[in-house]
């Protein structure tokens, strides 16, 4: 069983630390006047916004839930070309009672036959590497087995390409210098996303990912979902919801329920249907074509009335 009282002593340990190695690695940024740093204020306010699973305070016992978490140990890469970088982002992962490592590199490509072993569950990637960059190889990861993809956490110097961390499905952007609480609280976004993605659920909800939280819909209320972009817009009955999904992904979380992909960009809920005409869907002023891909499979779901 996870003691709690060791692991709120062992964040404070960790915590200071972080602190020291954050300053002297980074001295640079001590130099200048790094309270008012744009980076160290984006920072700390996002460590005060963070999930309430993710805060720990020292001196209190962390919830039950976190210490589930706490009890899964996760393999971790560490892929950065700078060896001092790689050298501190490993010594937090070491640090980490949840986290193994089990590898580092200093390129991608390296990293590749490491991964394909499928026993890897998250990876810390570096944007700015030699030959491939690590946005390109984070979304060919895509093409991995689905039980083997990792779940991944990019880092860089700069917040330029955090848009492009988004898109490839990355639960979380650190831009550096990032300190330890950075980092602890990025890795337990991950370990709640796999936790939910692995919990057992009765079948009539979803969580959706919307930025950086997790939004959960209940899947009768959902009526329609359509195709934007790098997103997927959920719509019920009272909300739209843009999350960070692919239709693709959406059809195949749905599969076995009650719904249907009439449209390359549209996936409808057949009990939500309230008006069709000559092949067309209606759902308030949105109107949904069922384009001729899809028109048999949709004819038979109303064959009695078409």
């Amino acid at each position: 069983m996870f003691d709690s009282k060791i692991a709120s002593q062992c964040f404070a340990k960790f915590v200071l630390m972080s602190c020291k190695r954050t300053l002297n690695y980074f001295g640079e940024l001590v130099n200048k006047d790094w309270q008012n740093n744009p980076q160290f204020i984006q920072a700390n306010a996002l460590m005060h916004d963070a999930d309430d699973r993710s805060q720990i305070l020292i001196g209190k016992d962390p919830d039950p839930s976190y210490l589930s978490l706490m009890e899964q140990v996760l393999n971790c890469l560490v892929i950065d070309d700078d060896p001092d970088v790689n050298a501190y982002v490993c010594e937090m992962v070491d640090q980490m009672p949840f986290l193994h490592l089990a590898g580092s590199y200093d390129n991608a490509l390296e990293a590749l036959s490491r991964l394909e072993s499928g026993d890897i569950g998250l990876l810390v990637l570096d944007i700015n590497l030699p030959g491939i960059d690590g946005v390109t190889f984070a979304g060919s990861l895509k093409d991995l087995p689905r039980e083997r993809i990792p779940r991944v956490i990019l880092i860089s110097g700069s917040r330029e390409y955090a848009v492009d961390g988004y898109k490839v499905d990355a639960v979380d952007y650190l831009v550096k210098p990032f300190s330890y609480e950075d980092f602890y609280r990025a890795v337990v976004k991950v370990r709640t996303l796999i936790n939910v993605s692995k919990a057992p659920q009765s079948g009539e909800y979803l969580f959706l990912k919307v930025e950086h939280d997790l939004i959960r819909v209940n899947i009768p209320d959902i009526c329609y979902i359509e195709s934007f972009k790098d997103y997927v817009k959920v719509i019920t009955g009272e909300q739209t919801i843009v999350a960070l999904s692919t239709l693709k992904a959406m059809e195949e979380r749905l599969a076995g329920k009650r719904f249907m992909r009439v449209h390359r960009s549209f996936i409808v809920n057949l009990d939500k249907i309230e008006h069709i005409q000559h092949l067309t869907i209606r759902f308030g002023k949105t109107v949904i074509p069922v384009t001729e891909q899809y028109r048999e499979a949709f004819k038979a779901e109303f064959r009695e009335w078409l």
